[in-house]
């Protein structure tokens, strides 16, 4: 749109600028682009620096909670290396399996469920084992697999498999 159209659009079909008024008008709108460009570069460099932070934090975070876990994890790998020797205690899985656990409660992860043991099926909570059965809501069913909660949220159901209303293996 031309500056004279511009003006007409504003000042009505009368008016008819100076060459003063359309040098402020073109020097104007010259400011207003410039601010416009400004104001476009502070929110690119504003979310870059937010996205930079963020990614900073969630790096610290996780270093932290790998620290936690590289002993269990380190005594895990020398377990492996000894298993495949034969030359692995009987108690150290157990050990390890304990010490990696409380590091993971200590960042609010849990297991759901108790291995062995007999509750009322619930499709929220649980998953079959089996594709080709699954359970009804309420009906008894043998946990086989603790299920994992992270501050609430459910990230794996338990895995778990009809109960007969006989006797069961843990």
């Amino acid at each position: 749109m031309a500056l004279r159209d511009l003006w007409r659009r504003l000042f009505g079909n009368g008016a008819t600028p100076t060459a003063r008024e359309m040098a402020h008008l073109r020097l104007r709108i010259q400011e207003l682009e410039a601010q416009l460009e400004q104001a476009r570069r502070h929110a690119e460099y504003a979310r870059q620096t937010e996205h930079a932070r963020a990614t900073a934090a969630a790096d610290a975070t996780l270093e932290t909670l790998l620290t936690e876990l590289a002993t269990p994890l380190s005594h895990l790998h020398a377990q492996l290396h000894l298993a495949e020797q034969g030359a692995l205690p009987p108690d150290a899985p157990l050990k390890t399996a304990r010490h990696l656990f409380r590091a993971l409660e200590a960042w609010q992860v849990h297991m759901e469920g108790t291995v062995g043991a007999v509750e009322p099926y619930d499709p929220e909570r649980h998953m079959p084992l089996r594709a080709d059965a699954e359970p009804h809501a309420g009906q008894p069913v043998i946990v086989r697999l603790a299920g994992v909660v992270y501050k609430g949220k459910r990230l794996r159901k338990a895995g778990v498999e009809a109960h007969d209303g006989g006797t069961h293996r843990a």
